[in-house]
């Protein structure tokens, strides 16, 4: 894949997979990886933010859209605010 920059700093973005086929290969080659599990179980925020992009990816989302909040069942019966 082509190396992109983000628009606001100019860093170079982390490769992002354009089919949902790509991610779920992705997502199997970290699944393998160690280091990368041991990562996601202790909670490491970029690596579940890389989980989660590419879980909306293969699903068939668009590969930039951001990931929303996780809401559970017990928030979704709270009465709005």
């Amino acid at each position: 894949m082509a190396e992109q920059q983000t628009a606001t700093t100019g860093a170079p973005a982390l490769d992002v997979p354009a089919t949902p086929e790509a991610a779920a290969t992705r997502i199997a080659e970290l699944q393998s990886d160690k280091g990368w599990v041991e990562k996601f179980l202790a909670g490491d925020s970029a690596i579940r933010r890389e989980n989660d992009r590419l879980l909306t990816i293969a699903a068939g989302g668009s590969p930039q859209a951001e990931p929303g909040p996780v809401t559970t069942a017990a928030q979704a019966k709270e009465p709005a605010r």
